[in-house]
């Protein structure tokens, strides 16, 4: 019995060490405001180096950002490239930068992170495999 306590131990003890961190992974958008992410687009967000990266859909994105203890932080004037895609996914890009940009709040939950804004969940993200 003991054996089984210690071990159920170091795993809450595991899961805790990167709970409340995003950065170290990819993340694939899978909801935008309580909707599925588009079939056959890839949105995704990394966090390092105080700064978040990744694709908006059709254009790359990155620029400086702080997270701690789940509170987020992106300024406005994100650098974004410039290219033009079907109008679904630059409706959708547009969308994700500006949930972007007024999210206040992160949380991992595993392989999960959930984006945040004015206290409810804007965005959701799935940890990428590659």
């Amino acid at each position: 019995m003991f054996a089984g306590l210690a071990l159920l131990a170091f795993g809450a003890a595991a899961c805790g060490s990167d709970a409340g961190d995003p950065s170290g992974r990819m993340w694939l958008l899978t909801e935008l405001n309580g909707s599925p992410a588009l079939a056959g687009t890839q949105v995704t967000i990394s966090f390092a180096d105080d700064a978040v990266s990744g694709s908006a859909g059709c254009n790359t994105y990155s620029g400086p950002a702080t997270w701690s203890d789940g509170d987020l932080s992106v300024p406005p004037g994100i650098g974004v490239t410039k290219m033009a895609c079907d109008q679904p996914i630059m409706d959708q890009e547009q969308a994700f930068l500006a949930v972007l940009g007024a999210a206040d709040e992160y949380a991992v939950d595993g392989d999960e992170l959930r984006l945040i804004g004015g206290g409810s969940v804007v965005a959701r993200f799935s940890a990428s495999a590659s």
